[in-house]
């Protein structure tokens, strides 16, 4: 049942009144039964005299380890009769059932705001697995329209944002741990990692995949669209939102871990620098102190104030995706080092939260946020195993693709011509040679920064060329077959678009979730709610189907008072209450089995509350008659 927008807080205390009623109700209901139960034992076998008032006693908890039900549990002949041990099993469930009405009736009554789902779909990718995700990188990979010219407005090839990331980078040092970036309509973001934990502290990133959330992006568009043809529920779910839409798909997401050897002085022709020898399930850092390192020779000249190689490295240097060598000049000195990265695809979700403007992604699988508590990628090292588990193996790359990753001219001055790569560095204070050199920490952790991105972002954007439209700013019409002007995608599995038959397509499943504000069975505690009051429910049947089947209603007294009557004229004619100005303290007292019976004074008929071994000769025989009327 959805309710509509958030309820007032007139309407609150009256739903909060209706559930203490509903509490009294289920206790009197329960006190009724438990007289009843009472009454009828007093009329057969007899009952303790301390549970005698227990109809009146029994809704609060401390009921339980009152000496008045404790004492019923101290006779052992009595523990072994069924009678007696049923009616004590009663009363504490009873008192237990009573304790927690109240919560269950609260918790049922008052609605409360939950994500409810808001409609899911198929988005379909052109492509194979291979085109969009692949696990071998060849030139095919990185050779889309104008990629040579290392142009960012061309969204779709690897250097493609690379002015968004430029961002993040100051002379002072990388100024956060996250880079947006906003081409093609398609806002997302990417982390930055280095870890301090007991799991390595090797630098790498990740990011939302380009192509699968700039299909996302549309279909939300198109579901925002859908709100206005919704109808029956979806009408209610729209009208009951509280704040926005979480909208979220499952698929592939990239990760790159990069690390890099220190920094040491080199020659500008053919430097011999330190690689990392890394290993594909173990970190190569811990803490400040690197790994095993081993030395390579870098063929060319390397005479500009930043010089990026990007290349592949013999296997002795351990399985990774590529290497990349690194040298700054000065005019006297060169310095520099190599640098190896292991790219994968990890299994995650990626999602829009609420009033976000951003995509971002998650490693693991996906979880409805915590109200509108919406999470943050948590701080983890690339080999912890909360992420660990669900990385994919390392990606390999040929030369192809590794020449491409930096390539047109986007600063020319007197000191050289710079690649999209090199331009970034040179943001940096890198070029700083006493810095660069003398310091062992920062300026390596600087390099892995800008190359986690910038590798993170060129693998994020394969497989994007074929969804776009290659004559106009929009999706490839080859995906957009179908009616927008539908609530389609308000349902579950609602389709607009439809799936190409006629080339090869990867189909990723987006689902969308409002929070509202509605009465739903969507926590735990709920079901414990209604376990309680379906067990109080079935007390109550099998009282009444009880009652039917003697047909006869006992009718039990309405109060205390009408017991302690009882007691009162049960007392001898002559005699005088004893003990009533103070409680009884002895459980003897207590454990006294008392019954009622018909007795015969001065020759009429009256009811008694007495001890069961109590004889008198009487023309009744002792058995009370429902209904006669005594005394």
């Amino acid at each position: 049942m959805i309710n509509g927008p958030p309820i007032s807080i007139p309407a609150a205390y009256v739903l909060q009144g209706a559930s203490k009623l509903h509490e009294l109700t289920i206790v009197a209901s329960l006190a009724r039964v438990l007289t009843d139960i009472v009454r009828y034992q007093l009329l057969d076998d007899g009952v303790d005299f301390g549970i005698l008032c227990s109809p009146f006693s029994f809704a609060g908890l401390n009921y339980l380890w009152s000496q008045e039900f404790i004492s019923s549990m101290r006779s052992a002949y009595r523990l072994r009769s069924k009678a007696h041990i049923s009616l004590i099993a009663i009363i504490a469930i009873f008192c237990l059932l009573a304790a927690v009405a109240g919560p269950s009736s609260a918790l049922l009554f008052l609605p409360s705001t939950a994500w409810l789902s808001a409609g899911s779909t198929s988005i379909f990718l052109l492509g194979s697995e291979s085109d969009l995700w692949p696990q071998h990188l060849t030139e095919r990979h990185a050779t889309g329209e104008g990629c040579a010219d290392g142009n960012p407005g061309y969204y779709w090839c690897p250097q493609g944002g690379w002015d968004y990331m430029q961002g993040f980078i100051t002379p002072e040092g990388v100024s956060r741990r996250t880079v947006s970036i906003a081409d093609a309509w398609t806002p997302r973001w990417m982390w930055l990692w280095r870890d301090w934990g007991g799991n390595g502290t090797d630098s790498w990133a990740s990011a939302a995949h380009g192509a699968s959330t700039y299909l996302a992006e549309r279909m939300s568009d198109d579901h925002q669209h859908a709100w206005g043809f919704a109808k029956g529920k979806q009408r209610r779910i729209r009208d009951a939102t509280v704040a926005g839409i979480y909208d979220r798909f499952k698929g592939p997401i990239p990760v790159v871990r990069v690390v890099c050897a220190p920094v040491r002085t080199v020659n500008r022709t053919s430097p011999t620098l330190l690689y990392p020898i890394i290993d594909v399930d173990r970190p190569w850092r811990f803490g400040d102190t690197p790994g095993a390192t081993k030395e390579w020779k870098v063929e060319g000249t390397h005479d500009r104030l930043v010089n990026i190689t990007l290349h592949s490295l013999p296997a002795e240097f351990g399985q990774m995706t590529g290497a990349m060598s690194f040298v700054t000049n000065n005019a006297s000195t060169a310095a520099g080092c190599g640098c190896s990265f292991d790219a994968r695809w990890a299994q995650g979700v990626t999602e829009l939260q609420g009033e976000l403007d951003f995509w971002q992604s998650f490693i693991g699988d996906a979880k409805l946020p915590r109200a509108l508590q919406f999470r943050s990628p948590q701080r983890y090292s690339f080999f912890a195993p909360e992420i660990n588990q669900y990385l994919g193996p390392p990606i390999t790359a040929d030369t192809g693709w590794l020449q491409r990753l930096s390539t047109g001219y986007q600063l020319k001055d007197s000191t050289g011509n710079f690649t999209t790569l090199e331009v970034m560095l040179i943001s940096t204070r890198l070029w700083d040679l006493p810095w660069t050199i003398g310091d062992p920490v920062n300026p390596i952790s600087e390099l892995e920064a800008v190359l986690s991105v910038y590798l993170v972002n060129a693998l994020s954007r394969i497989g994007w060329e074929p969804q776009h439209d290659p004559k106009s700013q929009g999706v490839n019409p080859l995906l957009r077959m179908g009616n927008r002007d539908s609530d389609n995608l308000l349902h579950q599995n609602g389709q607009t678009w439809q799936r190409p038959t006629n080339v090869s397509t990867q189909a990723l499943h987006q689902e969308w979730f409002a929070y509202a504000t509605a009465w739903q069975l969507g926590d735990p505690a709920l079901y414990v709610s209604i376990g309680i009051l379906g067990t109080h429910l079935l007390i109550v049947v099998l009282h009444s189907a009880f009652v039917l089947w003697k047909k006869q209603w006992s009718e039990a007294w309405n109060s205390i008072s009408e017991v302690i009557a009882l007691a009162y004229l049960s007392q001898p004619v002559t005699g005088t209450l004893k003990n009533c100005g103070s409680a009884i303290m002895l459980q003897k007292s207590l454990r006294q089995r008392v019954r009622v019976v018909a007795v015969e004074e001065q020759g009429l008929d009256h009811v008694r509350l007495v001890p069961c071994d109590y004889q008198e000769v009487r023309a009744s025989n002792a058995v009370v008659v429902v209904d006669h009327e005594y005394g």
